[in-house]
């Protein structure tokens, strides 16, 4: 029993020696003179693609007769885009909807037939290609243009290959205030990658939809993309040292 009571007195101060060795540890970690920087890089492109939001409505007086019609300008408005060399992968839909029409007649809401659209989201990664989309899809498939936004294919490349330049505008900042207060910096303690973002680009406007009648006498549409600012941020935590 003696033996027994020294060595569970011997394991007791053992493990508070291993706490009292952690709390420590935490505590000159915590005490350690460090400086926090945030750093930041960007780059400006020009879009090399765009993405066009296309939908079709159509009204009937039966479901079944309102579907067979919208099915088949579904099929003339994918036919028109795959001539025009655009990937099937680059065409969605992002959404489909045939429910009851209904209209106020005398303050009563009465059923008028069916109604039935379908919305598509077309990614063109060719430029130059965009116009022919947007005419096309209107005047040929009286598609109405929903929106048109713009991007960049190789955004992560250009994400990554600014992280360095990041990194070093942290740095920078964090040795101007350590030169300042007497220090240097020490060890690199800890990073951490902020979010990457773009800035906001110009739209077309919204609801645009072709007049087959004006369609040989307009001129073709041209957008102006802009650019694409990418932005990347990065949280450093140096080691101050002395000089």
């Amino acid at each position: 029993m003696k033996h027994s009571g020294k060595l569970m007195a011997a394991l007791a101060a053992a493990g508070l020696m291993v706490l009292f060795g952690a709390g420590a540890a935490l505590c000159a970690e915590q005490t350690r003179d460090s400086i926090s920087v945030t750093g930041y890089a960007s780059q400006e492109s020009e879009p090399d693609m765009a993405v066009v939001s296309l939908s079709l409505t159509e009204y009937g007086k039966t479901a079944a007769d309102t579907r067979a019609a919208l099915a088949s300008r579904i099929d003339k408005l994918n036919k028109y885009i795959a001539s025009l060399r655009i990937a099937a992968k680059d065409v969605k839909t992002s959404g489909y909807e045939l429910a009851p029409n209904y209209e106020m007649v005398r303050e009563k809401r009465v059923q008028k037939g069916y109604a039935a659209s379908a919305v598509f989201t077309v990614t063109v990664r060719n430029m130059a290609g965009l116009g022919a989309v947007i005419d096309g899809s209107a005047e040929k498939c009286s598609a109405m243009i929903n929106d048109v936004s713009f991007g960049l294919q190789n955004r992560e490349e250009i994400e990554r290959s600014l992280l360095a330049a990041a990194v070093e505008d942290a740095k920078g900042r964090a040795a101007a205030v350590a030169s300042a207060g007497g220090r240097r910096l020490g060890a690199l303690i800890s990073a951490s990658i902020g979010s990457a973002g773009a800035a906001p680009q110009p739209r077309m406007m919204k609801g645009f939809a072709g007049d087959a009648m004006n369609a040989a006498a307009a001129p073709a549409t041209q957008l102006s993309p802009g650019v694409i600012k990418v932005a990347v941020s990065m949280s450093l935590v140096f080691e101050l040292a002395n000089r």
